[in-house]
């Protein structure tokens, strides 16, 4: 996410969503500690939004470059 953000692909706001939605991840597959089920349903529900605005940002990314 900083290679992405430093080159201005995405913004700084996104890029500190995304990577808290990497720490979370993290806290999943490594299992550091418990997650209730809800948690990660509300976790992942409210992070949608990120997720769809970092393929958009991506998408119009690439078509700007396609262009120049």
């Amino acid at each position: 996410m900083q290679r992405l953000v430093k080159n201005a692909v995405i913004s700084e706001d996104l890029g500190n969503r995304l990577k808290d939605m990497i720490g979370f991840r993290n806290l999943l597959v490594h299992r550091y500690y418990t997650v209730e089920d809800q948690q990660a349903f509300n976790h992942l529900k409210n992070e949608m939004n990120d997720f769809l605005e970092f393929i958009k940002t991506l998408h119009t990314f690439i078509k700007e470059k396609e262009l120049s």
